[in-house]
């Protein structure tokens, strides 16, 4: 399941955002995520425990961002119980026009990845004469 970065002004947006998911639907693990929406930036919170952030790929793709982290490591552990996931996964978020996609930032701490997005702050508007 993809996760739509929500822009709570029109219901443009929110139909958009249940035609999304069920668009970028795959077939592919994912990771337990926040999203929490600030005045001047978004903040993505993924679950990310036992993980490695050199093995964590993130990159943005036609306005979507993918995080996604692949298990290079074979576990022959016999458990008698399973609740923790250290396999493979892919995370899709898609942005809104007015996130800065050349400028996300990203730390690891406590076992959560943060995905810092900034809005665009003075994003412009023109108004075109037809001539």
């Amino acid at each position: 399941m993809s996760f739509y970065i929500k822009n709570n002004n029109s219901l443009d947006s929110f139909l958009n955002s249940i035609l999304d998911d069920l668009y970028y639907q795959d077939l592919n693990p994912k990771r337990k995520s926040n999203i929490i929406k600030e005045e001047d930036h978004i903040l993505i919170q993924i679950e990310a425990t036992g993980l490695n952030k050199k093995d964590i790929d993130m990159q943005v793709k036609e306005n979507i961002l993918h995080v996604s982290y692949e298990n290079k490591i074979k576990d022959d552990t016999k458990y008698s119980q399973q609740q923790i996931s250290f396999g493979s996964f892919e995370n899709k978020y898609k942005m809104q026009n007015d996130m800065d996609a050349k400028n996300i930032s990203a730390t690891m701490s406590n076992g959560l990845l943060n995905v810092k997005i900034p809005k665009i702050k003075n994003k412009t508007s023109s108004t075109i004469k037809i001539t």
